[in-house]
């Protein structure tokens, strides 16, 4: 009796901040966000009204996963919605800084994506390749537990002191569905002290990229 009590109590605590929600929605930082897996694409939508505190047709906000509670490591789906600027693009996060996963393609991993202003809401939507060879990228398979996180602030993206990321984890395919990961997940990216000169690079390229384009 003693064991079997034992053993349910180490698969409670075990299971415990861990949701297996293929299709699912959470609220988070003033932000709802909904989704649902399709086996090898998840289509992601957040809507926020910035507690009434920033004017959505100059905002911007990003949605995100990562394996731990913080900003670096994360994949970051940055929305952005100005009079200069209407972009949604896919960022790693490395420290301090959040280069894109290509510079040469913005919206790397992306498709169907979304931005309008409903009611004083924001709302972009976008679809999610679940897998990708890129180093740094989460696969959304049937065993990797994911936090999401949630940043926004006014005008342009740039640094935020509105982020926050959910307490539990989700697992964003269940066993049916017999999604696995078909590339060497690298869930965490290199150190910058490891790889300052790549990521310097990586920042110049999408700075005079986007200096480029706002000059045509």
């Amino acid at each position: 009796m003693r064991t079997e009590i034992l053993l349910v109590f180490l698969i409670a605590s075990f299971c415990y901040g861990q949701n297996i929600m293929p299709s699912g929605s959470m609220s988070l930082l003033n932000s709802y966000i909904t989704w649902s897996n399709n086996g090898m694409q998840t289509y992601f939508t957040i809507t926020s009204n910035f507690n009434g505190q920033i004017d959505p047709s100059d905002a911007w906000i990003a949605l995100g996963v990562n394996s731990e509670r913080k900003m670096s490591g994360t994949n970051a789906v940055v929305c952005v919605n100005t009079q200069s600027e209407n972009s949604i693009s896919h960022h790693l996060n490395i420290g301090f800084i959040s280069p894109l996963f290509s510079s040469f393609e913005p919206m790397l991993g992306l498709s169907n994506s979304n931005l309008s202003v409903v009611n004083g809401n924001l709302t972009c939507s976008f679809t999610r390749e679940n897998f990708n060879s890129l180093g740094g990228y989460f696969g959304f398979d049937s065993i990797t537990p994911l936090h999401f996180v949630v940043a926004y602030g006014q005008g342009s993206f740039s640094y935020h002191s509105n982020r926050g990321s959910s307490m539990n984890t989700v697992i964003f395919a269940d066993s049916s569905m017999n999604n696995t990961n078909p590339f060497t997940p690298m869930t965490k990216p290199e150190a910058p002290s490891s790889n300052f000169f790549n990521i310097i690079f990586r920042v110049l390229i999408d700075f005079f990229s986007r200096l480029f384009m706002g000059s045509l």
